[in-house]
């Protein structure tokens, strides 16, 4: 990614603890319902989670029966994920062909605003590539 990540990493891996304690807000849980909804309407059954954070989201929709990918850029923020029984990996939206697997949609709650905008363009085609 052509830019510069290192201190929204390090804020993220030094804040996973207690970013992990916080419950979603209430419109974010209206959204995912609705997102849920949605996509269990359309016979979607596997997901990847952008930017999963500690995993609120994608164990959400595990919950809900997907198959949930999560990526993040932030190692502790995957730790999390794996604790919650998710399959995750360290890594930008740049790289997700490199996951070498194909989704039936994505997810991306707030996490996309980190992208510099020149590059949203490229963010959008790799996720729609997988």
């Amino acid at each position: 990614m052509d830019m510069d990540i290192t201190n929204l990493v390090l804020a993220y891996d030094r804040a996973a603890d207690k970013r992990d304690q916080i419950e979603a807000s209430d419109w974010k849980k209206d959204l995912r319902r609705k997102y849920l909804n949605t996509i269990l309407a359309e016979g979607k059954s596997s997901l990847i989670d952008i930017g999963a954070g500690t995993g609120i989201h994608g164990k959400y929709f595990q919950e809900q029966g997907i198959q949930v990918t999560c990526i993040d850029l932030s190692q502790a923020h995957v730790e999390k994920c794996h604790e919650k029984g998710l399959e995750a990996y360290v890594m930008n939206v740049l790289d997700l062909k490199s996951i070498g697997k194909k989704f039936d949609c994505a997810f991306a709650m707030s996490s996309l605003l980190h992208i510099p905008s020149k590059l949203l363009p490229d963010a959008l085609e790799t996720i729609s590539r997988v």
